[in-house]
Parts: structure tokens; sequence; C-alpha cells
């Protein structure tokens, strides 16, 4: 309930927000998409048949192509903070995360 009541209040947040912000013309790029799902489907292999480590890397590498720059650094500082996030989930709440 508390989760929920969170997301809530989250999401008036965000309608609220949208009715005094300017608004932007959707763009539609179906070449983002392709790297993206192109991503996700690389970090599901490479972390069935290596480890979550390797594909938590693979899919922040192959993420960052979609954007409009792309910074080896920033990337390696992204992926070093969601390998450390997964690492609080497996030791810290327990879950059966195939890390390593």
């Amino acid at each position: 309930m508390a989760v929920s009541s969170l997301l809530f209040l989250i999401g008036v947040a965000i309608v609220v927000r949208a009715l005094f912000t300017e608004r932007v013309p959707f763009s539609f790029n179906p070449k983002n998409i392709a790297i993206i799902l192109g991503g996700l489907c690389g970090f599901v292999l490479v972390s069935e048949y290596l480890d979550m480590i390797a594909g938590i890397v693979f899919l922040v590498f192959v993420a960052a192509a979609a954007g409009t720059s792309y910074s080896v650094m920033r990337n390696i500082k992204i992926a070093g903070g969601l390998i450390a996030i997964a690492l609080l989930f497996q030791k810290g709440l327990g879950l059966q995360l195939p890390l390593y």
C-alpha cells in the first residue's frame, strides 16, 4: 500500500508538472528503439551465458549508443552504479541474482 501510494503521488506530480510546461513535439526514431531492444536482448543473453555483471555492462554501453552523445567514462560510472545497486539487492535484500 505504501509503495502504491508513493507511485500515485509521483504520477500526480508528473501530471501537474505537465500542465505547466511547454509542449514538445513527439519524435519517433525506430533506430533508437531497435538499439534499446538489442541492448535488452543482449543483456538477457549475456546474463544467461556469462553473468549478470557482464550483462549490465553490455546493456549500458549498447543503450548509450541510442543517445545524442557517447561518453565511455559516463558509461563506466553508470554501469558501476547499477552493479552497486545489484550487489545491494543481492547482499542486502537476499535476492537470488546471478551477478558473478
